[in-house]
């Protein structure tokens, strides 16, 4: 992919991420599908259609350069539509996250103050909170502000140019410790973090909120010239229906749902064939959780990436390096992706020796440079460009990083350094659970949760007494409870909060 750029007597302009989607959707003759989602599928020429419709209503409502518009959406070709919309008027575009949420949605938009909030629906509507100075836009209806059935407006008249360094995309952060941060990529980042090769085979399946990083999936394979398919909900039936049916090649899901899929009584009565990567982000991923994963789909397919909202993918393990004939490599995020720097530091900032426990640190040229509201943890985004993480992890020599857990999540056990993982890891060994969840109960300890296989009978007891022949007698005051479903947050992760109140954990709740 090029950048257009023209420079004026006083900066330099360049075409943004909605500019270049916008171009090769031009550019796309074929009458084919670029797009589609529960309603209907669209070709090239009517998405662009849609979005030079957005746009002029978006004119219309004088959103321009400059403006930070926050999108409260479900995953829908409209919600893409209005987001390169507003980034051809100049605008910066946030997703929200925990739309059904209204104190969390509104704690979140109080944090960025954006200039307009693009609402969907009526009913969530009604519950964001609406100062003075903040525009609230709805979509469709006949009373909606941005409609799809309006005449497109002129190219030249209703783009509004853009410099390198202006605010383009803001991410949100997953939230599993509190309210949802943004992340802010300028023009330039941005364009570098969904840059790649052209690949117009490239069937990308999305089904976990646009809000996180699914959004940059969807951009980087319109991009490329491929076809984007949008779930609005993940429900391990339909993907595997679509994963069968729409010839799937590229699908991201965090461990929970990736585990869901896998363990869907459905799978085996599909064709999976046309998958070339499922993408595992977001959780611990302990070595005997892969090795059972890997087992169930064979190889060549899982790819682990370890990353952030804040800096993009940083890590990778995939191919011959993600096999069952690599077991040391079972607890690897891999190594670095070419262009980017990973590093483990200690508490002064001093890069440690291979092998040595510390600090991660990322240096990206797609990373985001601050939060939005956020000054003191904006700090974290170094003046060199490292971005100080709160994941430990160590290095071995030869380049491979192994995580080992959030620095919030580290207990001391009998004078040694333990996360959750070393617990999740030891329970998933036993041959009757399916999936184990670890979280800090207090200062000193933990508490653990496990989904058990079908059929399997073996109660909490015998299940300590596992955890402490495999983990170790340190572990013998962990409690361990097995639920009949694990609850997850709205981008799939485990649901800490819940699990530590007992929330969300009863049978009739639907599961993982």
């Amino acid at each position: 992919m090029t950048t257009n750029s023209t420079t004026t007597n006083t900066t330099t302009t360049t075409a943004n991420y909605a500019r270049l989607i916008l171009d090769r959707l031009d550019a796309d003759e074929a009458d084919h599908i670029v797009c589609t989602d529960s309603t209907r599928g669209y070709t090239a020429p009517e998405f662009a259609i849609r979005i030079r419709r957005f746009r002029r209503d978006l004119a219309q409502q004088g959103i321009g350069g400059g403006h930070l518009i926050a999108l409260v959406a479900p995953n829908t070709t409209d919600a893409l539509a209005i987001r390169y919309a507003a980034g051809l008027r100049g605008s910066a575009t946030v997703l929200c996250p925990n739309a059904d949420t209204p104190a969390r949605l509104n704690a979140f938009l109080a944090a960025i103050d954006p200039h307009a909030v693009v609402v969907f629906d009526p009913a969530v509507a009604a519950t964001v909170t609406d100062p003075e100075h903040r525009r609230l836009i709805l979509v469709g209806g006949p009373d909606g502000d941005l409609r799809s059935d309006r005449e497109p407006g002129d190219d030249e008249a209703e783009n509004i140019a853009v410099a390198p360094s202006d605010p383009c995309v803001l991410v949100a952060t997953g939230g599993t410790t509190g309210v949802s941060k943004a992340s802010v990529r300028d023009v330039a980042a941005y364009l570098r973090l969904i840059d790649g090769p052209a690949d117009p085979t490239r069937r990308q399946l999305v089904c976990t909120p646009l809000a996180y990083i699914a959004q940059t999936a969807a951009d980087q394979t319109l991009l490329a010239g491929g076809v984007v398919f949008l779930h609005d909900t993940f429900d391990p039936r339909l993907v595997l229906e679509a994963i069968d049916h729409d010839r799937i090649t590229h699908l991201a899901l965090v461990e929970p749902l990736l585990v869901e899929l896998v363990d869907c009584p459905a799978r085996p009565g599909h064709d999976l064939s046309s998958l070339r990567a499922i993408s595992h982000v977001g959780a611990d991923a302990p070595p005997e959780l892969r090795h059972r994963l890997l087992t169930a789909l064979g190889p060549n397919v899982l790819v682990h990436v370890y990353g952030a909202s804040e800096f993009g993918p940083a890590c990778v393990l995939a191919g011959a390096d993600y096999a069952l004939d690599r077991p040391d490599l079972l607890g690897s995020a891999g190594r670095a992706i070419p262009g980017v720097e990973v590093r483990v530091v200690d508490e002064t900032g001093t890069p440690l020796d291979p092998g040595q426990l510390g600090r991660i640190e990322v240096r990206s040229p797609g990373a985001a440079s601050t939060y939005r509201g956020s000054r003191a943890e904006s700090v974290r985004f170094q003046d060199d460009g490292w971005f100080r993480g709160s994941d430990f992890g160590e290095i071995d020599a030869s380049g491979y990083l192994r995580v080992r857990g959030r620095e919030g999540d580290r207990r001391m056990i009998d004078g040694r350094p333990t996360w959750p993982v070393d617990i999740e890891n030891a329970l998933s060994s036993h041959p009757a659970v399916r999936y184990a969840v670890a979280v800090p109960a207090d200062a000193t300890s933990f508490a653990a949760w496990v989904v058990l296989a079908p059929g399997s009978v073996i109660d909490d007891d015998e299940l300590r007494q596992h955890l402490c022949a495999v983990g170790g007698p340190q572990f013998a005051s962990i409690p361990v409870t097995s639920v009949p479903t694990m609850p997850v947050t709205e981008q799939g992760k485990p649901d800490r909060h819940a699990l530590l109140h007992g929330v969300g954990v009863t049978a009739d709740q639907p599961a993982l």
